[in-house]
């Protein structure tokens, strides 16, 4: 006889053949085949269907069902893994990362809670708990790095958000869009410093007493602002005089500022009726009386060698001359004028012809450039004609071409300018 392990007996007929297990009632005789293909042996064996456990294990050793263990691996993301988060928490103090924003581990050593939605700046890192020690910020000047996610305990661990959504906040006396300032208290005002250094750190996104919302942004914590605001004349003129940067203004209407190097004074513009050199740019209210320039720098009169006007540029009265050409076309002129106009004879010039002659002129020199054009109304129709300028030593050369298919007896007007050259 022996037992088995669900408490049966067995009697073993033969070495081979039978086995007899007896149970409760006597309902079946099992050959040894039988046996070994109905029963599962205490060691070894094979199951050859499903085995529904009665709890989930609760020890080492005991088995579990795949829904047990599906449950809990869920659960489980490893290092290399790369998976879709639904639902779950983030936000712990061992996190880089939270859910809507990017926070500090840091701790609280200042003997008092720091409490929710608080300002704090950073006073030491704690080397081997990798946090930053905190305190609430408290004066304008600190540079806040973050504001506090939940109330920390001293002694205890928390977060700092520095960038992102920080909510359940009081925000019910600002509208969205305002923007919040360190207001040197640990805490934040709407009111823009008018001096100092100040630092801008959140936005208001939800207006609420209880839930209200900030978007906070402390990405560069060792930068704060220097006042920017515009000033008036007259806060610049007190703020500077105050400081004895700027002497008074009162009775001195068109002075300027000079100084000796020393102390600044106002000082007025005298120019001596001589010579006088002036560096940079003069403008003259009026055209001044000047004799003909003779030296390199020397002030130019506007009208009498050119002036800018709203109709161009160019070359104003007293710059220009007329001429009448006499016996022929080919007939030489004298205009000493770089702008003028000349009266050509009305001899006549044959078709598809060229005629040309001098007009010698002390300003022009050959390395000048002469523009030359046909006066409208002066001939029956320019298009008869064309007409050409070549600067010379002393003078201009000027040739005339009948372009037309007759011959042509007309007193063609030209105007002409010349355009001073350099080649040094």
């Amino acid at each position: 006889m022996g037992l088995l392990s669900n408490g049966l007996e067995t009697l073993e007929v033969g070495a081979t053949a039978w086995r007899l297990i007896i149970n409760s009632n006597l309902e079946k005789l099992y050959s040894r085949t039988e046996a070994a293909s109905t029963f599962l042996a205490k060691a070894g064996g094979t199951l050859t269907g499903f085995l529904t456990l009665h709890a989930n294990p609760t020890a080492n050793l005991h088995a579990a069902t795949k829904g047990y263990v599906d449950t809990v691996a869920s659960g489980i993301v490893t290092s290399s893994a790369v998976a879709t988060f639904t639902n779950k928490t983030l936000d712990d103090i061992t996190n880089i990362v939270g859910a809507d924003h990017v926070h500090y581990k840091v701790k609280n050593q200042t003997g008092s809670t720091i409490a929710k939605g608080v300002l704090v700046k950073a006073i030491s890192y704690e080397t081997g708990e990798e946090s930053i020690r905190v305190a609430p910020c408290s004066s304008a000047s600190d540079v806040a790095i973050g504001i506090t996610e939940a109330a920390i305990t001293s002694g205890s661990y928390g977060l700092a958000i520095n960038t992102g959504v920080v909510s359940g906040l009081d925000t019910g006396t600002y509208a969205v869009n305002t923007i919040l300032y360190n207001n040197g208290l640990g805490g934040l005002t709407a009111t823009k410093p008018t001096s100092g250094m100040y630092q801008a750190c959140a936005v208001v996104i939800r207006q609420q007493q209880v839930t209200g919302a900030l978007l906070v942004e402390f990405t560069e914590p060792g930068k704060v602002n220097w006042d920017d605001r515009y000033y008036t004349e007259t806060e610049i003129d007190a703020i500077m005089g105050a400081a004895g940067l700027l002497p008074s203004q009162t009775g001195h209407t068109g002075h300027y500022l000079r100084t000796d190097g020393t102390a600044a004074y106002w000082d007025s513009v005298t120019f001596d009726p001589g010579d006088e050199t002036i560096a940079g740019i003069k403008t003259f209210t009026s055209s001044p009386i000047v004799p003909a320039p003779t030296l390199v720098n020397q002030a130019i009169s506007m009208g009498n060698i050119i002036e800018k006007t709203g109709a161009g540029i160019g070359y104003g009265t007293g710059s220009g001359g007329t001429v009448t050409q006499l016996t022929s076309k080919a007939t030489a002129v004298t205009l000493n004028k770089p702008s003028g106009q000349i009266v050509m004879n009305n001899s006549l010039i044959l078709a598809n012809s060229v005629v040309a002659f001098d007009c010698y002129s002390s300003s022009v020199s050959i390395n000048d450039t002469c523009v030359v054009t046909i006066k409208v109304g002066s001939v029956s129709f320019p298009s008869n004609y064309k007409v050409q300028a070549t600067t010379i030593a002393g003078g201009i050369y000027f040739q005339l071409n009948n372009v037309s298919a007759g011959s042509l007896s007309e007193a063609v007007v030209l105007n002409y300018s010349v355009i001073k050259g350099a080649i040094a």
